[in-house]
C-alpha cells in the first residue's frame, strides 16, 4: 500500500492549491481554484477536486467533477476549462507517479465511480518536459478517448527572427494592412465583446462566455486576461481576446472581427502585434488554440492562416479509463 493518499480538497488546502498550480510542473490558469470558481454555484454539487498527499506534502492536484449517468458515476476533468488533468510538482519521477496512478485508481474504486475521462493540457505548457504521469495511468487501463490539433508558435527570443519565420502571403497582407490600422492594447473589454459578438452572429452562433463573466475573469486577473482592438481608418474593428496560460504560454482565447473588417486584415495586424508583445514579455509560445473539433477538420482556412505566422501543430489528447 502507497503512503500516497488521494484526499478531497478543503477549505483550508485551497491557498497552498493555487501556489502548487503556479510552482509545478504543467499547472495553468485553468487549474487555479479562483479561476474555476468564477463559474459559482454551477457545479458546486458535482465538483470532487481532489489532492494527492504524502504526510502534510501535496504531490499533485486535479480538479474533477462526478456526474450520474444512468445511476452510474463518471468522473470528468476539465470542467469549466478547456483542460484539466493531474498537476505535478516540478519533478516528478517515475516510482512517484507510479504510486500517484495507483492510489488514483483505488480511490475511483473506493468511491465506486464507473469511467474517468481526462483531457490534458498539451505538452508545450510543461515547464519541463515528464510524462510519467501519462504513461503510468495508459499502463492501468487507460485508453486514448481522441486528440485534436493545436496551432502553437514556438517564439523566437526577437521579433525579427519571428518575422522572417512568417510565410510570405502573411508578410505582404501586413505590409499592406498596417498602414491602414491602429491597435489599442489592453483595450476595453466591453467593446471588444462587441465585435465578438457579431462575429458570431455572423457564423449563427453565440459567445461562450457572457460579458458579466469575461469582466469578472478580467477583475479577478487582471495580468493574465486582456484585449488587444486594432480599428482601421474607416473604423472597422478587429479584436483578439489572450490568456496568459502560465509564464510560458500566452494563448488567443477569441478572435473576432466585424463584418466590415473581413477584408482588410485586421486580425493579420493583431497577431503581429501579439507576437512582438508575447516576446516582449518573455513568453516561449504563442497559443492560436484549436484548429480542429476532435478528428474533424471543418475548415482547413483556419489552420492555414495560423500556419501563415510559423505556428506547428501540437495534439490535445483525451485519455478515458472504465470498468
Amino acid at each position: 500500500m502507497s503512503s500516497i493518499k488521494v484526499v478531497p480538497l478543503e477549505r483550508r488546502y485551497i491557498d497552498r492549491w493555487n501556489r502548487f498550480v503556479d510552482n509545478s510542473s504543467n499547472g495553468t490558469l485553468f487549474h487555479r481554484l479562483d479561476f474555476l470558481d468564477y463559474h459559482g454555484d454551477k457545479f458546486r454539487e458535482e465538483r470532487q477536486n481532489i489532492i494527492w498527499m504524502k504526510g502534510e506534502s501535496i504531490l499533485a492536484v486535479m480538479p474533477m467533477l462526478t456526474k450520474n449517468v444512468e445511476g452510474q458515476k463518471h468522473a470528468v476533468s476539465p470542467y469549466g476549462a478547456s483542460f484539466g488533468g493531474i498537476v505535478t510538482g516540478s519533478r516528478m519521477p517515475l516510482k512517484t507517479s507510479e504510486s500517484i496512478a495507483e492510489a488514483f485508481l483505488e480511490y475511483l474504486q473506493v468511491k465506486q465511480i464507473s469511467s474517468c475521462t481526462i483531457t490534458y493540457p498539451d505538452t508545450y505548457v510543461h515547464r519541463s518536459p515528464n510524462a510519467h504521469i501519462e504513461f503510468s495511468l495508459l499502463r492501468r487501463s487507460f485508453s486514448f478517448m481522441k486528440a485534436e490539433v493545436f496551432s502553437v508558435i514556438q517564439l523566437a527570443t526577437e521579433y525579427k527572427t519571428a518575422r522572417k519565420r512568417y510565410e510570405g502571403r502573411a508578410r505582404t497582407s501586413l505590409r499592406k494592412a498596417l498602414p491602414y490600422f491602429e491597435v489599442q492594447h489592453h483595450a476595453d473589454m466591453v467593446e471588444f465583446y462587441s465585435i465578438l459578438q457579431e462575429d458570431k452572429l455572423r457564423h449563427d452562433s453565440e459567445p461562450t462566455h457572457s460579458l458579466e463573466e469575461l469582466l469578472e475573469l478580467q477583475a479577478r486577473f487582471p495580468a493574465s486576461i486582456w484585449c488587444d482592438i486594432a480599428t482601421h481608418n474607416n473604423g472597422a474593428r478587429a479584436g483578439i481576446l489572450y490568456v496568459s496560460l502560465n509564464r510560458q504560454v500566452l494563448m488567443t482565447f477569441y478572435m473576432a472581427q466585424e463584418t466590415a473588417a473581413l477584408s482588410l486584415d485586421g486580425t493579420n495586424v493583431l497577431v503581429d502585434f501579439g507576437i512582438q508583445n508575447a516576446i516582449k514579455l518573455g513568453y516561449k509560445y504563442f497559443d492560436f488554440g484549436g484548429s480542429t473539433l476532435g478528428y474533424e477538420i471543418e475548415n482547413i482556412g483556419v489552420a492555414n492562416f495560423k500556419e501563415s505566422f510559423g505556428a506547428g501543430g501540437y495534439l490535445r489528447k483525451t485519455v478515458k479509463w472504465d470498468t
